[in-house]
C-alpha cells in the first residue's frame, strides 16, 4: 500500500527544507546571473511554441480556427486593415519587383478612392530613382495626406536619426506631416532569428518627442489620435528594452510589445528577383535568407481568412466605377443608408524575392503580415503579457519551494507522483494563461524552463539528500540490531513491517562456552573490573567467532551460545567451522591469560561445548517482545557438553554428530560414553585437541 506522508525525523525534515531553499536561491541566482544566455531563451522558445503548435493544432488544421476566427477577433477588425500586396499573383500578371514608382501615384488615389483612409507603406524608398519622372510621381503619392511613410532609425552618439527615405521624395513635408505621417519599421529578432517582438516607441536620450513604430502611426493617424494615445490602450503589456541602433554604441530605451500571432501571409513562390540597380531596391528590410524562411507552417491559416487581402494589380486593374465600396459597406441602423468602409490600407510584399521576408512563431512571414499582427494587438490590446524579471525569479522560487515541501513530507513514492502532478500542472496553468484570452484579451506568457529547472533541482537535491540519510540510518540501525539480535538475513528482515513470530527447521551446529570459576573471580574483583575483563574477553572472542562464521546469539553474562551454518564462512562444513573456532577460542584466552598475568589480574579459562543436528531458528517471543532464537536437542546438548568439559578434563567437547559432519577437517580423540540430563541413552563424547588444530592453521587462533 503507497504511504503518503514521509517517516523523516523532524531534524531530517528541517535539514532538507533547508536544504531545498537553499538550492532555490542558489538557481535563482543562477537565473539571474545567466538570463541573456541563448541557451535558456532556446529552451523556452521551444516550450512556447510547443503550446503555440498545440493552439494552432486545435483551431488551425481542425478548421476550428478559421470557422470560428471571427469570434476571436475584434467584429470592426477586418473592416479596418486592408493588406495589398505584391505576392504571385502580381508576378503571374506580368508585374516586376520593384514596380515602377510611377504606379505608387495611381495605387494611392486608387485606394483613396476605395475607401482608404490611411495609406501605410512597408517599402522603404532610401535612394533616388534611375527615372526622375518617376520619383515626382512618387514624390507627388507620398505628400498625399493619407500616406504613411516608413523609415529607418539609426543614430549618431546619443542622437537619434530619421532615415532610410531619401530626402527629396519628401520635399513640401511640413512638421505636422513629419510628427503623423512617419513611422519607423524595426522588430526585434531573438537568437534564433525569430521575430516576436515589436518596437512600438523609442525613447529619446535628452528631453523631447519619440519615436513611434509604423503600426502606432498608421493607426493614429487613422483614428485622428496622437500616437501617444494609441500607445497608451496597451501600456500595461508593454515592457522596456534597452535597444541598440546602428552608427552609436549607445543603448536606447524602447518600448517593445510580445506579438500574438493569428497568422501568416507568405507565399510559396520562389522567386530573387532583383533590382537592376543595386542602389535602387524597394523594400529591401531582409532579416532571414530567402531559403530559410520559403515554407510556413500548414496548420496556420493565411491571414486572408481574417481580413481582406488584394494583389497591387487587382487594384490598378480595377476599374474605376467598382472602386467605391471595394472594401464593403457599412449600413446606418438609423438611416438605412450605405457608405464605403473607411480602411487602413497597408502596402508591402510577401514573395520572397522582395527581401521582406522573416521568421516567426507561425513559420514564414512578410514584413506587412508581421504589421498585420502588430495591427491586430494595437487594436484588441492583445500583446502577449510577460511578467517582470523578478516575478519570473518569484514563480522560480515559488515551485522550488513546493517541490522542496513535497519532497520533505511526502513518502518517497508519493513524492515523485506529486512532483509530476505538479510539473504537468504547471505546464496545464501555463499553457491556458496563455491561450486562454489570446484571441481576445491577450495571453499571460508564463517562463517553465527556469522554474521547472528550479524544482528539478530543489527536488532532485532534497530527494537524494533523504534516500541518502535514510540509508544511513537504515545501515546505522542494522549494525545496531546486528550486534544485538543475531539475524542472519537481515535485508529481507528490514523489508517486512516487523518481526513476525515463526521459525524454520535447520541443521546447524550449535557452540556453548562458559568461563570456568566465573563466580569466585567476580567476588574477588571490582564489578568495573569484572566488567572489563569480560568485555576483552568477549570482544577477543568475538573476532574467532566471525573469523569462522559463527554468530552470538546470546550472552548470559560469562556465558555465550554461538551458532555456526547461517553464514557462508561457516559453510559448507559448519562443524568443522566451529571446532576450528573452538580451538581458536582456547589459544586467543591463553594470550590474553598472559597479558593479564603480567598486570597482576586472575587469569581463568573455558569450557566449550558443541553439538550439531536440526534446530528451530526463528522468532520466539510475543507481541511485546521477541528474540531471534537456535531452539533445539541440538542447543541443550551443546549446553551439556559444555557443563561436562571440566569433567572430562578437556576444553572442547564435542557429540559424536558433530565429529561425524567434520571429518578429517578436525583433530578430536574419543573420551566417553556420557549421561546427560534429557537422554535415554548416552552419548559419545570427543574431545578436541586445540593446540593441533592452532598449529593447522598456522597458530592463529
Amino acid at each position: 500500500m503507497l504511504r503518503l506522508t514521509s517517516d523523516y525525523s523532524r531534524h531530517q525534515k528541517i535539514l532538507s527544507v533547508g536544504l531545498g531553499l537553499a538550492v532555490a536561491f542558489l538557481v535563482c541566482g543562477a537565473s539571474y546571473l545567466l538570463q541573456e544566455r541563448t541557451w535558456i531563451r532556446f529552451m523556452e522558445n521551444l516550450i512556447q511554441r510547443t503550446w503555440m503548435d498545440r493552439n494552432f493544432e486545435t483551431y488551425g488544421a481542425s478548421g476550428r480556427y478559421v470557422h470560428s476566427g471571427a469570434a476571436f477577433l475584434d467584429p470592426v477588425f477586418a473592416e479596418k486593415l486592408v493588406l495589398v500586396v505584391f505576392d504571385d499573383s502580381s508576378l503571374a500578371s506580368g508585374l516586376e519587383w520593384p514596380i515602377q514608382r510611377g504606379m505608387y501615384l495611381d495605387l494611392v488615389q486608387r485606394l483613396e478612392k476605395a475607401g482608404a483612409r490611411t495609406i501605410a507603406l512597408d517599402i522603404l524608398f532610401g535612394a533616388r530613382g534611375p527615372d526622375p519622372r518617376q520619383d515626382e510621381m512618387l514624390r507627388q503619392a507620398l505628400a498625399r495626406p493619407s500616406v504613411v511613410v516608413p523609415y529607418v532609425l539609426a543614430a549618431r552618439g546619443d542622437q537619434m536619426v530619421q532615415g532610410g527615405v531619401h530626402e527629396g521624395l519628401l520635399a513640401g513635408w511640413t512638421e505636422h506631416d513629419y510628427s503623423t505621417r512617419f513611422g519607423f519599421t524595426k522588430e526585434l529578432t531573438d537568437p534564433d532569428l525569430r521575430v516576436r517582438h515589436a518596437v512600438l516607441e523609442v525613447l529619446p536620450s535628452q528631453p523631447g518627442p519619440s519615436n513611434y513604430a509604423l503600426d502606432i502611426v498608421a493607426l493614429a493617424h487613422f483614428e485622428g489620435v496622437p500616437p501617444a494615445e494609441i500607445l497608451e490602450r496597451c501600456r500595461k503589456r508593454l515592457f522596456e528594452v534597452d535597444l541598440a541602433l546602428p552608427g552609436s554604441p549607445y543603448l536606447f530605451t524602447a518600448r517593445t510589445g510580445r506579438i500574438a500571432f493569428f497568422g501568416s501571409d507568405v507565399s510559396t513562390a520562389t522567386s530573387t528577383l532583383e533590382a537592376t540597380d543595386a542602389q535602387y531596391r524597394e523594400g529591401q528590410i531582409q532579416v532571414l535568407p530567402a531559403q530559410q524562411a520559403r515554407v510556413a507552417r500548414v496548420d496556420v491559416p493565411s491571414i486572408s481568412d481574417f481580413i481582406q487581402v488584394y494583389s497591387i494589380q487587382d487594384i490598378l486593374n480595377a476599374p474605376e466605377d467598382q472602386l467605391e465600396g471595394l472594401f464593403g459597406r457599412t449600413v446606418d441602423p438609423v438611416t438605412g443608408k450605405e457608405t464605403p468602409n473607411q480602411v487602413i490600407a497597408m502596402v508591402g510584399v510577401t514573395v520572397l524575392g522582395g527581401h521582406d521576408v522573416k521568421s516567426s512563431e507561425v513559420g514564414a512571414i512578410s514584413g506587412v503580415g508581421i504589421h498585420a499582427n502588430v495591427m491586430w494587438n494595437l487594436i484588441q490590446g492583445t500583446f502577449l503579457h510577460e511578467p517582470t524579471f523578478a516575478q519570473g525569479l518569484a514563480l522560480v522560487f515559488g515551485l522550488a519551494t513546493l517541490a522542496t515541501l513535497v519532497g520533505v513530507f511526502l513518502d518517497v513514492r508519493a513524492a515523485g507522483l506529486a512532483f509530476l502532478g505538479i510539473l504537468a500542472g504547471y505546464w496545464w496553468v501555463g499553457y491556458h494563461l496563455m491561450y486562454g484570452g489570446y484571441w481576445t484579451t491577450g495571453g499571460t506568457m508564463v517562463p517553465v524552463f527556469l522554474p521547472w529547472l528550479g524544482a528539478l533541482a530543489s527536488f532532485g537535491s532534497v530527494t537524494l539528500y533523504n534516500v541518502r540519510a535514510q540509508k544511513l540510518a537504515r545501515d546505522r540501525f542494522a549494525r545496531i540490531l546486528q550486534e544485538v539480535a543475531p539475524i542472519p538475513d537481515l535485508e529481507a528482515l528490514l523489508g517486512q513491517d516487523g518481526l513476525k513470530v515463526g521459525s524454520e527447521e535447520r541443521v546447524l551446529t550449535i557452540l556453548f562456552s562458559d568461563i570456568r570459576g566465573y563466580t569466585d573471580l567476580s567476588e574477588g574483583l571490582a564489578p568495573v573490573t569484572v566488567t572489563e575483563m569480560l568485555n576483552t574477553y568477549h570482544s577477543a572472542m568475538g573476532e574467532v567467532f566471525e573469523r569462522h562464521g559463527g554468530i552470538v546469539f546470546d550472552y548470559q553474562g560469562d556465558a555465550q551460545m554461538v551458532v555456526f551454518g547461517l553464514v557462508p564462512a561457516s559453510q559448507p562444513n559448519h562443524a568443522a567451522a566451529a571446532c576450528r573456532a573452538a580451538a581458536g577460542m582456547v589459544v586467543r584466552l591463553e594470550e590474553l591469560g598472559a597479558t593479564w598475568k603480567a598486570q597482576g589480574r586472575p587469569v581463568f579459562e573455558t569450557g566449550i561445548g558443541i553439538c550439531t543436528g536440526p534446530v528451530a531458528i526463528g522468532v520466539l517471543g510475543s507481541a511485546q517482545r521477541k528474540q531471534y532464537a537456535a531452539i533445539g536437542d541440538a542447543t541443550n546438548t551443546a549446553a551439556r557438553m559444555q557443563g561436562k568439559s571440566k569433567e572430562l578434563g578437556s576444553p572442547i567437547l564435542i557429540t559424536q554428530s558433530t565429529f561425524e559432519a567434520a571429518g578429517e577437517e578436525i583433530v578430536a580423540t574419543y573420551l566417553e560414553s556420557v549421561r546427560v540430563k534429557g537422554k535415554k541413552e548416552p552419548l559419545q563424547v570427543y574431545g578436541v585437541d586445540a593446540r593441533s588444530m592452532a598449529e593447522r592453521t598456522g597458530g592463529r587462533a
